[in-house]
């Protein structure tokens, strides 16, 4: 279930939500690395990062599969989906936001619909 429908409902009265959305991929990833710590273990482990697309539902998913010296193996996904402008802003309207601002990205630049950025505060009415 995607994370906005969780924070949406909870927000107050006259709360602010200031939604961050990274519209262009970095592209589907297929590697695989050794760490000697890291992100995933704080002992040597390997990675085996992989990337799925799906267009249709405009959505992807970054699986990574973590192997410790044990052999022990853990499987992580992590799913993005792109929100347009308007497909965001009917989101927010369905679930009692009115939209306040809209940059292109967290530092105030000017929106355009080719951004790789959508920074939004909305609030809650």
């Amino acid at each position: 279930m995607p994370l906005y429908l969780y924070i949406i409902p909870s927000l107050a009265k006259g709360g602010v939500f200031l939604f961050r959305n990274l519209r262009m991929r970095e592209g589907l990833k297929n590697r695989w690395y050794f760490d000697e710590e890291g992100f995933w273990r704080p002992h040597r482990h390997a990675v085996l990062e992989m990337g799925f697309d799906y267009p249709e539902a405009d959505t992807w998913l970054d699986q990574y599969i973590v192997i410790d010296e044990t052999g022990d193996s853990k499987t992580y996904r992590l799913w993005f989906h792109d929100y347009s402008l308007s497909t965001i802003t009917q989101v927010l309207n369905e679930n009692g936001f009115v939209i306040e601002k809209v940059w292109g990205d967290l530092t105030g630049a000017n929106y355009a619909c080719d951004n790789d950025w959508i920074a939004i505060v909305a609030r809650k009415i």
